[in-house]
């Protein structure tokens, strides 16, 4: 029995350890650390608890047995230092100050620079007040004798009333011409007036001249504004709020894209601005008096008012990168101008976005071709048609070319039909091929390509032929193509008593109690809303079949609920009936589409509809798997054959329900987004206009070089944020101290 028991003994104390696993805490281990196999972990354990002084841990639950869990945690100090202990671990290879002495000592001066330096900066009396600089000099005035200037404008707003009003022009040459062109008209009138030489250097701006510039853009702004017959026509409040937002913006877009053009033509120099029509500053020489303003001295304010940021310098370099024609600026300046004009009158937040792209340049023609170029090649400016042709004769058979006639034949609409005489030009003009590159592909690439060509041919020849692909007719259409009616089969509609109503219930004002009268345009958008969902039934009906009658019967729901709806809207009230008739006819659709949306999304929430069913009114809805479509009455295919076209989830917007019931929207949160969607539908008239300007001058892909242009309305809201949040700091030191009698005309601007 005693010899057994040695025996087992003898056999553990000789078994070798398992090299993979840490003898502490039984997990992976990482290699032999202070005479112990261990992991990383817990030979950095044993270093720190050597070098903790004066530590004397104790076990937690006083067993001095503790050991660690399946995942190799220890919850004892005190045991894991003993097991690290009996396994052999020694304090004899623990590395002492195991950094460089040069990293000890960078990371020392590192530590104490701090303090040196704050020893060495002298005691100033910014450091001492607390005060910045352009501050603590200044303060001259207490809050009991700061001098208040205050600006009376009665008599010039009466002006820009009158002048809203009635105009100053005789008009009647614009009415053939869309809104844009007779605002391009009015930018040209105005900018003919622009002095190209000669023009006055401002170096010190008074407070007369001041105003005198100011009243004399705010009269071109509505001068320009009045030009548009469709703003002539609008009620005198709301011209005077449109020329409130314009002026900020509209004044100094068009004189930085003067000042772009006069640099092109080298009429000005660098470093000056065109603020008029006779003058320009310089930002190194020009000087303010402040006096009537604020209690500092210009000098004082250098951070507010930086001349270059002012007067938005880097916005002027893109532009004279872009150089947009007056169509494209008057497109800019509406964009911006409008876009703030209803963004103030909803009262809500907006963004802005846009995506930018770059553009070629194609303000030159090609030398050779004399159409439009695309950039210098060979030395040349010249289209890519012709450096393409010049290549080719260079690399191939150019030498061998012979004219065909007088050795004087010239190109026709853009097109040679003489390669000797059209290689003989580029010589002429300056081509020259020693920026020809050879072998331009590399031998891999282009083994390739043919190795890629040759697989599309193996597999165009190993399709089959089809039915479709032999008749040339797609799938959808193949097997039920019909012969196509008279007009005289057609189905027709009246629509006319609708339109009657819908009339009606524009010329009719709603009733406003005393507590609705008070609210914000959203929050009586939004009582509209609500009000039009009083009908609403949790249990509605559901439809078997969808004809002729009950789309008629949803269409007059959605036209008569949306016109209801947005008769709340107090400034839509306001406009011409012509105008609400046409914004009704664009957004009543739209709006009864999310409307409905947005209910089915509540209704599945609540559990009063299926994930297949489709709240399509009050009192009905339809279920997407049960519902009879008949399109007899609208096409001569059957429901089948036009599924491909008329899936009814897609058709009804499926999709969005799931994002509805995700976000969960309030009624004020769904009326802003209708708003944003719906009304924004009605403002694409200057866009196609714009789309006409780029038609008429053989520009059809214009994608790029609009979104580069409209990029420049990124960066000046950019820019204008940056230049609020200065203008903030300004409003919190109290710099200002000046009073206007018609404030509001000061609150967009910048």
């Amino acid at each position: 029995m005693d010899c057994s028991t040695s025996t087992e003994n003898h056999s553990m104390e000789i078994a070798i350890p398992d090299l993979n696993t840490c003898q502490i805490c039984d997990q992976p281990a990482h290699g032999q650390h202070f005479g112990a196999l261990t992991c990383r972990a817990c030979a950095a354990f044993f270093r720190r608890c050597h070098f903790s002084k004066g530590s004397e841990p104790r076990c937690q639950y006083l067993k001095s047995d503790c050991k660690p869990d399946q995942r190799g945690r220890w919850n004892c100090k005190k045991c894991r230092m003993d097991r690290c202990i009996s396994r052999g671990m020694k304090t004899n290879n623990i590395q002492y100050d195991r950094d460089l002495f040069r990293s000890s000592e960078t990371y020392l001066k590192k530590r104490l620079l701090p303090s040196i330096l704050s020893e060495r900066i002298p005691v100033t009396v910014e450091s001492t007040l607390g005060s910045p600089h352009y501050i603590c000099f200044t303060k001259k005035y207490t809050e009991d004798n700061k001098p208040i200037t205050y600006v009376d404008i009665s008599a010039f707003s009466a002006k820009m009333y009158e002048l809203m009003l009635n105009g100053q022009t005789d008009y009647s040459g614009l009415k053939r011409m869309s809104d844009l062109e007779q605002l391009v008209r009015g930018l040209e009138d105005y900018r003919s007036l622009q002095q190209r030489t000669c023009l006055t250097e401002s170096s010190f701006i008074t407070k007369e001249i001041a105003f005198y510039a100011w009243e004399q853009n705010i009269l071109a702004v509505a001068n320009w504004l009045n030009y548009s017959e469709t703003i002539r026509n609008l009620p005198i409040q709301l011209k005077m709020d449109l020329l409130q937002t314009t002026c900020c913006i509209w004044t100094k877009l068009e004189r930085m894209t003067m000042t772009a053009e006069m640099r092109v033509n080298r009429q000005c120099g660098k470093n000056q601005f065109v603020v008029s029509h006779e003058n320009l500053i310089d930002y190194s020489n020009m000087k303010a008096d402040m006096s009537w303003w604020s209690r500092y001295h210009f000098d004082e304010l250098q951070y507010l008012f930086d001349l270059k940021e002012l007067f938005f310098d880097e916005l002027v370099w893109e532009i004279i990168e872009i150089q947009p024609d007056p169509v494209e600026l008057t497109y800019l300046l509406c964009s911006l101008s409008f876009g703030l004009a209803g963004i103030m009158s909803c009262s809500t937040p907006s963004s802005s976005e846009c995506s930018i792209g770059s553009v070629e340049v194609d303000d030159f023609k090609c030398e050779i071709c004399l159409g439009k170029g695309h950039g210098n090649h060979f030395g040349v400016n010249a289209c890519r048609a012709c450096a393409a042709f010049f290549r080719r004769m260079i690399l191939g058979t150019g030498f061998r070319q012979k004219c065909r006639l007088t050795k004087n034949c010239k190109p026709k609409d853009g097109r040679w039909f003489c390669k000797k005489c059209r290689l003989d030009k580029c010589y002429r003009l300056g081509m020259t091929p020693d920026n020809i590159q050879h072998d331009r592909d590399a031998h891999l690439s282009s083994e390739l390509f043919l190795e890629n060509h040759n697989k599309r041919k193996l597999q165009v020849s190993v399709l089959p032929t089809t039915v479709e692909k032999f008749v040339g007719v797609p799938h959808s259409i193949l097997y039920f193509k019909r012969e196509k009616l008279p007009k005289k089969m057609w189905s027709y509609i009246d629509l006319s008593q609708l339109v009657q109503r819908t009339e009606k219930i524009l010329k009719t004002e709603p009733s406003f109690d005393s507590e609705t009268f008070n609210m914000t345009t959203l929050e009586k958008l939004t009582f509209g809303l609500r009000e039009a969902r009083k009908n609403q039934q949790q249990f509605p009906a559901i439809m078997k079949s969808m004809g002729k009658e009950e789309n008629c019967f949803i269409w007059e729901q959605q036209l008569m609920t949306a016109a209801n709806w947005i008769m709340y809207f107090d400034e839509f009230r306001a406009l011409p009936f012509d105008q609400k008739f046409a914004m009704i006819k664009c957004m009543w659709h739209l709006w009864g589409r999310l409307e409905r949306l947005a209910m089915t999304a509540e209704m599945r929430v609540n559990g009063y509809c299926g994930k297949r069913d489709f709240v399509i009114s009050h009192d009905a809805l339809l279920d997407y798997d049960n519902v009879d479509y008949d399109p007899s009455w609208s096409t001569s295919y059957s429901k089948d054959e036009l599924l491909y076209f008329l899936d009814a989830p897609t058709y009804h917007g499926e999709p969005l329900v799931e994002s509805f019931i995700n976000i969960n929207p309030s009624d004020t949160e769904l009326v802003f987004l209708i708003c944003n969607l719906c009304l924004r539908l009605t403002g694409k008239k200057l866009a196609n206009s714009l789309h006409k300007h780029y038609t008429d001058i053989e520009m059809p892909r214009y994608a790029h070089r609009l979104a580069k242009l409209l990029s420049i309305g990124n960066d000046w809201l950019n820019l204008t944020h940056k230049r609020k949040e200065k203008m903030q700091v300004a409003y919190i030191l109290d710099v200002f101290h000046v009073e206007f009698s018609h404030p509001e005309l000061f609150q967009f601007s910048v």
